[in-house]
């Protein structure tokens, strides 16, 4: 079904709201008019309209149901569906960022002799092998450990760092779209009601294991009917 989006400019805002086209999948839907942020337009949060609970995507051509944000890695808006995933996504990649770390350290300090007992020698390691690596020193390979070294420690703590900044928006019942907006969200809900909205009831299992549950196909099932 064709939802039509008439072409306007808002009174509250003027030049700063148009509308678009949106292509919605149902059995019924009614004709809406909804505002979408013209590129000129100061707000630069990528979700330009909310109704019952939903918010557009410019990027994704969307409709996503408590829209948080939209992610370049995953190519996807993350939203009340894949939530849950996108954090595991984050856990997973920092695990596996500590792993590689924790490896390459070892395979240096096994094969090159090389020292990280002083907690200082990641300022320096980084700057002192490129130096020896151009005198002939070291190895092209030494070289690109150690540059991994790098690379692995940044991704880690970014996603260490989103994994954290969501757990707690789900702990409170908000969303990342909610928060740059600096909308107040009144949820009355404690902590853990939230992580089982998001994770099931098991939601500390939740947290680990990438398993669709019962409560979530039925609640896929009730989303697509009422869509």
């Amino acid at each position: 079904t064709l939802l039509p989006i008439f072409n306007g400019v808002s009174d509250s805002s003027r030049g700063c709201f148009s509308f678009l086209d949106v292509q919605c999948t149902g059995e019924s839907a009614n004709e809406t008019v909804i505002p979408v942020c013209s590129p000129h337009c100061s707000d630069k949060v990528d979700a330009h309209y909310l109704l019952n609970g939903r918010h557009f995507c410019k990027l994704c051509k969307k409709v996503i149901l408590k829209r948080d944000h939209h992610c370049f890695f995953t190519g996807n808006c993350i939203g009340n569906r894949n939530m849950r995933y996108f954090i595991m996504f984050c856990i997973y990649t920092s695990c596996i960022c500590l792993y590689s770390l924790v490896l390459g350290v070892a395979f240096l300090t096994v094969e090159y002799s090389m020292s990280f007992e002083n907690p200082l020698t990641f300022l320096t390691l980084l700057p002192l092998s490129t130096g020896y690596f151009f005198m002939g020193t070291i190895s092209g390979l030494q070289l690109f450990v150690v540059l991994m070294l790098y690379v692995w420690l940044g991704i880690g703590l970014v996603s260490a760092g989103f994994c954290c900044q969501q757990v707690l928006l789900v702990a409170r019942g908000q969303t990342w779209c909610q928060l740059q907006r600096g909308q107040l969200v009144e949820n009355h809900s404690p902590w853990r009601a939230n992580l089982k909205d998001v994770f099931g009831t098991r939601w500390i299992l939740g947290l680990i294991l990438p398993v669709q549950t019962a409560e979530m196909c039925s609640e896929d099932t009730d989303a697509h009917k009422q869509d």
